[in-house]
């Protein structure tokens, strides 16, 4: 039931758009770090998601155990997050139609002893 009510929104969404410009870009996001991060994260793997719909990027850092630096700044390097997406013209007299994305932060621990197999455990949020 969910898989087909997904379609109908898929074909409704879809008939919004007809006629509309549209164009692919791809993005890439760097520089990326956290503040204020909780202190109870220190010592697990902190992961960072930019996602739309079924759609992920993610990169990973360890947290050291000894505890994160004053502030619980968290820095990402080099790594990048990068994706594409389909941007159509607006109806609204801005060059293209707002998409909403949703940024998370994850802790990741091992799902249980002896495997490789992860948990992802949702800390920070925000949907923009």
């Amino acid at each position: 039931m969910v898989g087909t009510s997904l379609k109908l929104s898929r074909r409704v969404d879809a008939a919004k758009r007809v006629g509309r410009m549209h164009s692919k870009y791809a993005f890439d996001i760097s520089d990326l770090c956290a503040t204020c991060v909780p202190s109870t994260l220190a010592g697990c793997e902190l992961v960072v998601q930019f996602a739309r719909s079924s759609k992920v990027a993610q990169c990973k850092i360890d947290v050291p155990l000894e505890g994160l630096p004053r502030g619980g700044l968290v820095n990402w390097g080099t790594q990048q997050l990068s994706f594409v997406a389909t941007l159509y013209q607006s109806k609204r007299g801005k060059v293209f139609s707002d998409k909403e994305y949703k940024v998370s932060i994850c802790s990741s621990r091992p799902a249980a002893f002896g495997t490789t197999k992860r948990s992802l455990r949702e800390a920070l949020a925000r949907s923009e």
